[in-house]
């Protein structure tokens, strides 16, 4: 290893961070079990005081007596409040890190979009790690996974999670095309929102939304459309309805529409006959979603290629910064 990655250390306290929609992703050193909790946390409002995370916290949510308030702390890809934040992570360390102190504080790269970068570095550093050094997500899931990034040939990278996605080309170990965008899922559940308000003026709690998401999917034979998801909303009681080609289509345009224009201006930065080469080589598509039903279809429309579903498409980015341990020299140049 180089005399940078021999000075910041690939030791076994070193800590893999990973920003999730609302999820955080952690694992300590190359080899540690890969772990998460929801990104949640329980804080008094006298005083802003942390009285319980993840798990815990969430269970609070709706039920918090008035003393009490439940926070998602991700946004983005980074963080809403950067105390809050720190504080978790101080306790994720606490509860997960080596039983005997350490002579250091630990030292953490953390997998999250450019669009959280400053509010995640700065919670790191609350919490009291040594040295932060970020990892952006497309390239920590496509390492991850094993992609050979380093030869000449096209990978394609996407992460979709649920306020956030990002796509990498990658080739030859660099970055040559990419977006990152403020919005995943999320995009469609406000789709549905907009659509309950607009034409039966019901609102609807996109968090109750999202659970039917993540537990439904989107497409299927037994799995309802955008209009069975309202009256199950509505009414409390589960329905079926069969989602079709063109229940698809219309109930995914803006998504759809959303991502091929991002994809097509970051492809034009190569010049055609790159173009071509790039678009040739399938899409890897990662995160929280990856295999949920009918997401894969979206995105196959959207970019208009083939998509592969890699391995622990969900633990990717973790993995890609375990293995990032073993050479931070090399991070500590793209990081530049």
């Amino acid at each position: 290893m180089g005399v940078i990655s021999t000075l910041f250390g690939a030791g076994k306290s070193d800590w893999v961070l990973a920003v999730g929609g609302d999820t955080l992703g952690f694992a300590i050193g190359q080899k540690g079990p890969l772990l998460s909790c929801p990104a949640y946390a329980t804080i008094f409002t006298d005083g802003g005081r942390l009285a319980a995370v993840g798990d815990e916290a969430l269970k609070m949510k709706g039920r918090e007596p008035t003393n009490l308030k439940v926070l998602r702390i991700t946004s983005q890809g980074g963080f809403t409040d950067t105390h809050v934040a720190g504080e978790v992570l101080k306790y994720i360390f606490r509860k997960h890190g080596p039983s005997k102190p350490l002579r250091l504080p630990p030292r953490v790269i953390v997998v999250c979009p450019a669009l959280g970068k400053i509010s995640a570095k700065d919670a790191t550093l609350f919490s009291g790690a040594r040295d932060v050094v970020t990892l952006p997500p497309a390239m920590a899931a496509a390492i991850g996974a094993g992609l050979p990034i380093d030869r000449p040939e096209f990978q394609a990278a996407f992460v979709l999670e649920r306020d956030w996605c990002a796509f990498a080309l990658i080739s030859l170990n660099g970055i040559v095309a990419s977006f990152e965008l403020v919005g995943g899922i999320e995009w469609l559940l406000q789709d549905v929102a907009i659509h309950a308000l607009a034409t039966r003026n019901v609102t609807l709690d996109l968090d109750a939304t999202h659970a039917i998401f993540c537990g439904r999917g989107l497409t299927g034979s037994d799995l309802p459309g955008w209009e069975s998801w309202l009256g199950e909303l509505e009414t409390g009681r589960v329905t079926a309805a069969a989602l079709d080609d063109a229940d698809i289509r219309r109930s995914s345009l803006p998504f759809m529409f959303r991502l091929s224009w991002h994809y097509r201006k970051a492809m034009e930065a190569l010049d055609p006959a790159k173009q071509r080469d790039a678009s040739a080589a399938p899409l890897h598509l990662f995160g929280p979603y990856a295999r949920l039903a009918g997401v894969s279809d979206l995105v196959v429309r959207a970019f208009g290629r083939q998509v592969v579903i890699p391995g622990e498409a969900d633990k990717a980015m973790i993995r890609g910064g375990q293995k990032i341990l073993a050479d931070l020299s090399w991070l500590m140049k793209t990081a530049k």
